[in-house]
């Protein structure tokens, strides 16, 4: 069977279940039997991140249920799964799940992504180029029954390359490449490894050079009266207050900047020419050095203040909707605004209102398991096999 009727086999699957309440009694006495705990159904919609792995990941945990409910279920026989169509399934759950966790990392909203975008579409490329070596192996030495299917799988890495590849031609823009430039960890370290010195172009230098006008078209010549909240552009850490020691030691470290950045030109090339931080983070770093580079600090904090994607977004619009429900529709957009905001407050806090949140996030306990019984499955896959 091919691999995208596999797919549709068990999305209908999921839907005949679903279909009424007898069926749903029917489909939870199947994981009782079957000693699989029962989970929440999740469907594959196109504009959900992940749907497609969560939908088969759950399957195959209740991979024992759903046979046994199919079976029994005379007119839906013909939606039952033979063992070599869900190993197909497992091949694929194999496949999409380094591209899950990058499209996880990147969703993050509790602390800037934007300078893991290059590094995550260079490992999505390198995963593309594993697996496509994998499969041809397979393809070339693997059983005549299984060539098939494999071949599909080959076919859909090739599509998922040219579809990446349209994604990262579409994001080119200087914010990705001044993020990573911006990172005091890694600076240029990735634009000189990879794919990066495989390509004709220079990158690093091409991205070192629009950085660097960049910053002094519009960052190098700004008054400090024109920045927000005066010469400080992040708020200062509460844990202690500055003290004539501190103070001696900003100004002895001015003192040696500007001694070593005679012979350099601007901030930028002075941030460029320091050694990588061993670790830390982007913010951290720059809360203690905005001193040093005041005007750089302006343009690291527009340039990480870009969402890394549109899904936290998209993410608090469907939350919206469960508030301004068909029961509210008269909410004031204002009222609306503020309880967004409040609630966003108290997730912070560690105190979400529990029947505010998305069905379709899951129980979190749910969540833990379902991840534990994948990682199992995937490390006992074997593509080669």
């Amino acid at each position: 069977m091919h691999l995208y009727v596999t797919s549709i086999y068990i999305a209908n699957a999921y839907q005949k279940i679903s279909s009424s309440s007898q069926r749903k009694e029917k489909f939870a006495k199947a994981c009782s039997t079957a000693s699989v705990r029962q989970l929440q159904i999740l469907y594959d919609v196109p504009t959900r991140w992940n749907s497609a792995y969560t939908m088969l990941e759950r399957a195959l945990h209740m991979r024992r249920a759903i046979t046994l409910y199919l079976t029994e279920e005379l007119d839906l026989a013909y939606l039952t799964l033979s063992n070599s169509e869900w190993d197909q399934c497992g091949a694929l759950l194999t496949i999409l799940s380094p591209f899950k966790v990058e499209s996880t990392r990147i969703q993050q909203t509790e602390r800037p992504t934007i300078h893991r975008v290059y590094w995550s579409y260079e490992r999505m490329f390198n995963t593309i180029d594993e697996l496509r070596d994998d499969l041809q192996n397979s393809l070339a030495r693997g059983r005549r029954k299984d060539r098939d299917w494999i071949a599909q799988l080959l076919n859909a890495i090739n599509e998922m390359e040219r579809k990446l590849k349209s994604y990262y031609t579409a994001a080119t823009q200087y914010v990705f490449s001044e993020a990573c430039l911006l990172d005091p960890v890694t600076k240029t370290s990735l634009f000189e490894s990879g794919s990066f010195i495989e390509d004709v172009v220079n990158w690093k230098q091409k991205y070192i050079d629009a950085a660097r006008g960049r910053f002094e078209t519009n960052y190098e010549n700004m008054h400090f009266d024109d920045m927000a909240n005066g010469a400080s552009i992040f708020h200062a850490p509460a844990k202690r207050q500055r003290n004539d020691d501190d103070d001696d030691d900003d100004e002895f470290r001015r003192r040696i900047i500007d001694r070593q950045g005679q012979r350099l030109e601007n901030e930028f090339d002075r941030y460029m020419q320091l050694p990588l931080e061993y670790d830390g983070r982007p913010l951290d770093s720059w809360r203690k050095n905005q001193h040093d580079f005041p005007h750089l600090a302006q343009m690291f904090r527009d340039v990480y203040a870009v969402p890394a994607s549109g899904a936290g977004v998209e993410r608090e619009f469907s939350k919206s909707g469960r508030v301004a429900s068909w029961t509210r529709s008269r909410l004031d957009p204002e009222t609306l605004s503020e309880i967004m905001l409040y609630r966003s407050y108290l997730a912070r806090q560690g105190k979400a209102i529990e029947e505010m949140e998305d069905d379709a996030d899951g129980d979190v306990s749910e969540e833990a398991e379902i991840q534990k019984l994948t990682r199992e499955f995937t490390r006992s896959f074997h593509l080669l096999e």
